[in-house]
């Protein structure tokens, strides 16, 4: 099963997930409160990845306004990524205020609420799928070492160090590397103790590359200049380019059409989306076709030329840099 840009076989297919039991989630979680979710059932799972670390596989519709009300009390740390829609979380914590962020696809987030009260809502209907790891600040605090508190966020230096913290979301857009470890952890080829070392071991890559892109300061921020209406430029302009993806416009022509300028285009798609203009046009070009080529929509030219590929040794080129596997043996 695929859903989104990711290979979704799910946990319940998977092997390797150990399924960690509910009550182990309630020294966190005090209330929880779900209205207008379709949930996808066994693919709503929670399981434990090493000890002192678990993970979250979450799948499901929106088939109304949907709300999750949530109180959580000495909460873990949060790795979460967002596979497929989009979804807004406020939050009220103990100390500090009110706060929220939004995340897409293609996003993932760093969070330490401590004890809050928060909602989460998607932002349109359809599918949300997310994958979320969770370590207590005490676990992740042995896992980098003291030699790394140099280099990573004072707010979380600060968690660490247990001086004083305060609740806080780091959000970013997420790499390919990120990606395709992703697409490992949720497809796992291996059973019994295999399993669960394959698990570990994807885990532990996982968040060593989330904390690496926290140490190199690629943190998805908006700054105070970009206002309300420049972000909703910036939106259009990615509405425009994924709808014209076979022929798209070029940057002058594109800041013309949603009425900005190529500079404030070009700075604004990298603060909003966390990439350059044409390179998300590259990443969602490759996303469609692979979705394509899976669903055994098209062959592999005729995705090429769906995605905007006049010349199709490049279009295999540039997939297999893409995705490490050339389109024809997505087909095998």
């Amino acid at each position: 099963m695929q859903s989104g840009d990711f290979f979704l076989k799910g946990p319940e297919e998977s092997s390797g997930w150990t399924p960690l039991e509910e009550e182990r989630l309630d020294d966190s979680f005090k209330g929880l409160k779900v209205d207008g979710f379709q949930d996808a059932g066994p693919a709503s799972r929670t399981f434990e990845l090493f000890p002192g670390a678990w993970g979250a596989f979450n799948r499901g519709a929106t088939s109304k306004a949907a709300l999750v009300d949530y109180e959580i009390q000495n909460g873990p740390v949060c790795f979460w990524y967002c596979l497929c829609g989009e979804v807004n979380n406020q939050f009220s914590p103990q100390k500090g205020k009110r706060a929220g962020v939004t995340l897409d696809q293609g996003q993932c987030a760093l969070s330490w609420l401590g004890n809050a009260r928060g909602r989460i809502e998607p932002v349109s209907k359809g599918e949300i799928c997310s994958l979320s790891l969770h370590l207590s600040p005490g676990h992740l605090a042995r896992f980098l070492g003291a030699e790394e508190f140099d280099r990573i966020p004072r707010l979380l230096t600060t968690l660490l160090d247990q001086a004083d913290p305060r609740a806080f979301t780091l959000a970013m857009a997420r790499t390919r590397e990120m990606d395709m470890v992703l697409n490992r952890i949720l497809n796992c080829p291996f059973q019994g103790s295999l399993g669960r070392r394959y698990m570990e071991s994807k885990a532990t890559e996982l968040l060593c590359l989330h904390l690496a892109q926290l140490q190199v300061s690629q943190i998805k921020k908006v700054p105070a200049g970009l206002n309300s209406r420049d972000q909703e430029k910036i939106r259009a302009a990615r509405e425009i380019l994924l709808a014209r993806m076979q022929n798209p416009p070029g940057l002058k022509e594109l800041a013309h059409l949603v009425g900005t300028n190529e500079f404030k285009l070009k700075k604004g798609f990298n603060q909003v989306f966390g990439s350059t203009v044409f390179g998300l046009l590259h990443e969602k070009r490759m996303q469609m076709a692979r979705e394509m080529l899976l669903d055994g929509r098209v062959n592999v030219s005729q995705a090429a030329w769906e995605v905007g590929y006049t010349n199709v040794s490049h279009f295999i080129t540039a997939f297999r840099k893409c995705f490490g596997v050339t389109p024809g043996d997505l087909l095998k």
